[in-house]
């Protein structure tokens, strides 16, 4: 059940209108109003948009959470993990230790845009008193999408330029 942004969600609804999501990551506004940063896409057996020759269908415009897999990002400590949920991770699992800008180069730039992203918007919610909150089960209230309360167009040109530059500049996980 893959996390997606906002905006990753409406896209993934203009190909196809019967995919599910669920709020997960969300942040209380007031006692009745929450503003969705995750879902849960809701996916029953293999991905809707997964070819019959095992290719992605919508590779351009993949969430993040595919972008970055086996890589994830630890929503309860910040943290980079590798995912053994990945058959290739779980069988050679020592071939991927290391650093994870060098063991997963085409991985690692968005999972730094994913992380980037969460820290960002953290703080902007710390400065309202919003409350962070995973929903596991539903909860009574209005959902909506963290974009309509911030401006996330050019966080997230910002966010690109700066990536770009530390890629250039080398810089690591552990020194962003």
């Amino acid at each position: 059940m893959p996390l997606v942004l906002p905006w990753e969600r409406r896209r993934l609804l203009k190909y196809r209108d019967d995919l599910v999501f669920k709020p997960y990551l969300t942040y209380r506004v007031n006692p009745k109003l929450y503003a969705v940063l995750l879902y849960r896409w809701i996916i029953k057996g293999k991905c809707p948009f997964l070819r019959e020759n095992r290719i992605c269908g919508i590779h351009r415009e993949k969430p993040l959470s595919c972008k970055i897999f086996p890589l994830l990002i630890g929503l309860d400590d910040n943290t980079l993990r590798v995912s053994m949920a990945c058959k290739v991770i779980s069988r050679n699992p020592e071939e991927y230790q290391g650093d994870p800008f060098k063991v997963f180069p085409n991985e690692y730039p968005y999972a730094l845009k994913t992380f980037m992203i969460l820290k960002i918007i953290d703080k902007i919610a710390q400065t309202n008193n919003w409350r962070r909150e995973i929903i596991v089960n539903p909860i009574e209230g209005t959902y909506i999408d963290i974009d309509e309360l911030i401006e996330v167009k050019d966080l997230l040109k910002e966010i690109e330029n700066r990536i770009k530059t530390l890629l250039n500049e080398g810089i690591r996980e552990n020194e962003y």
